[in-house]
């Protein structure tokens, strides 16, 4: 259903990545896991990376409706 729901908001389908993440050792514990944030990829990790100032404000809506969903309106994962 997290998962489900971060695709939602995002009106992204989720998939895999080849960069490594923590989130195996949050699987292994159970959670339900997702990489979500600004930018790409292609511009991250590298001498000149740099974020798009335009990426910031889906990335904080999305934050923002998924505190919501499952904090304020208590809904679970």
């Amino acid at each position: 259903p997290f998962v489900k729901m971060v695709e939602k908001l995002t009106q992204s389908e989720a998939g895999s990545v080849a960069f490594g993440t923590e989130a195996p050792y949050f699987r292994q514990l159970g959670m339900d896991t997702i990489i979500l944030g600004a930018g790409s990829i292609e511009t991250a990790h590298q001498p000149n990376e740099y974020l798009p100032i335009n990426n910031i404000s889906p990335l904080l809506l999305w934050l923002k409706q998924l505190i919501h969903h499952y904090c304020v309106l208590g809904h679970a994962a």
